[in-house]
């Protein structure tokens, strides 16, 4: 049977499968096509080191018995080379008294024979395993020509690419998968990208990637002072701009890979090192606080989760693990104080820490938020190295 690498989508999960047993190999294959991904097939170990160092990959599903290099010696030629280092590897194989193969850094390993919903499970842990390390890029633009030197532009490098030419299949595609970065045009056929930025900010599944402002537009400066409170950078299109574009992506990524380096606007000196992979649910119904302040927490190495009101804020803790919350008190509708009494209600969020955020610091308000079941209080505008300190006592 034919596998995918002839029409590879860069907009899907792609796993290698080194497997000898055609029939299996098919087996795995079909099912990696079930869950809306693709799949390379190579019948020994060599052919599946040379497809792991030449494409993107999400994971890889290994054979032990196999013909040439064995399960073992294919692990120590992955975990030695730059480029495969960091790809997911899962054994499946016929020989059910295997050496632990997690001491030569397996994610795991199963015998044969297995069910659809093993299979299914170690597609779903190759996946989450490999976007911990994987660099991916969300490019938004509507010009073919202009997606295309974006394409080109990032081609040898060591990331995946996805793309989308709406506003809509941005926001479907960021619900949906965890970006490290993405670059958007403001001139999308069927919303403004300050629409989109808006939509973002407000999405119930709360999540909004670092962003860079890639375009054509002529700004006024109305216009660029708003997208610098949101954005990570804005490049005017250029003959110059693919090489700036570059840069900036290289130097976020390169901030993600090293938290402990300093901010980029020396906003903040703290070393927040033990902060980094925390989960930081932020409540507030201002775009412009909400990005901003979830721009300088990112850079920290921190994930942060967006809900820009208190009852999204309980929708969202329904389903979404939070290590921190940071709410706002001045909310339409239902305030602060309001959201923080919900949250206390349930008892599986009795000692979630919640700092309560407010503009308005009167006499009393401390004691009112800290009686509303609130952690700790801080004032706006937001002191960010207070705030990280802060963060770190409760964490």
């Amino acid at each position: 049977f034919k596998d995918d690498r002839d029409a590879i989508d860069s907009n899907k999960p792609l796993f290698i499968i080194i497997e000898d047993d055609e029939t299996f190999a098919k087996i795995l294959f079909d099912t990696c096509h079930d869950q809306q991904a693709q799949a390379l097939v190579a019948p020994d170990g060599e052919t599946g080191i040379y497809l792991a160092k030449s494409h993107n990959v999400t994971g890889i599903i290994l054979d032990y018995m196999l013909p040439g290099m064995d399960g073992e010696q294919v692990m120590l030629v992955l975990k030695s080379e730059e480029t495969t280092r960091d790809i997911p590897v899962h054994i499946i194989s016929a020989v059910d008294d295997l050496v632990n193969m997690h001491d030569f850094g397996v994610v795991g390993q199963l015998a044969k024979p297995v069910k659809k919903a093993d299979i299914l499970a170690v597609l779903e842990l190759l996946k989450s395993v490999g976007s911990e390390h994987e660099d991916h890029l969300l490019l938004v633009e509507d010009d073919a020509n202009d997606l295309h030197a974006l394409r080109t532009l990032f081609k040898d490098e060591a990331i995946r690419i996805s793309t989308a030419q709406t506003g809509e299949e941005a926001i479907q595609m960021v619900r949906q998968q965890r970006f490290s970065a993405m670059i958007m045009d403001l001139g999308l056929p069927d919303m403004t990208g300050f629409e989109l930025l808006e939509v973002l900010a407000q999405d119930k599944e709360g999540y909004i990637p670092p962003i860079i402002v890639h375009t054509g537009k002529e700004l006024s400066d109305a216009e660029y002072l708003e997208l610098q409170g949101v954005t990570e950078a804005i490049i005017i299109k250029s003959a110059l701009s693919p090489e700036r574009l570059q840069d900036e992506v290289h130097l976020f990524i390169d901030a993600i890979h090293n938290s402990s380096k300093q901010d980029v606007d020396n906003v903040v000196s703290v070393d927040a090192s033990n902060l980094v992979g925390k989960e930081v649910l932020l409540v507030d119904d201002d775009i412009r606080n909400t990005f901003a302040l979830a721009k300088v927490i990112r850079k920290k190495g921190l994930i942060v989760h967006v809900a820009p009101s208190g009852q999204d804020a309980l929708n969202l803790l329904k389903h979404q693990k939070a290590d921190i919350v940071l709410m706002d008190i001045m909310m339409p509708e239902m305030d602060g104080y309001e959201a923080i009494g919900h949250i206390r209600s349930q008892k599986k969020h009795l000692n979630l820490p919640i700092i309560a955020l407010t503009a308005n610091a009167m006499e009393g308000d401390k004691e009112k938020c800290l009686e509303a079941g609130a952690s700790d209080y801080l004032t706006k505008p937001v002191d960010v190295k207070k705030l990280l300190v802060m963060m770190q006592m409760w964490l």
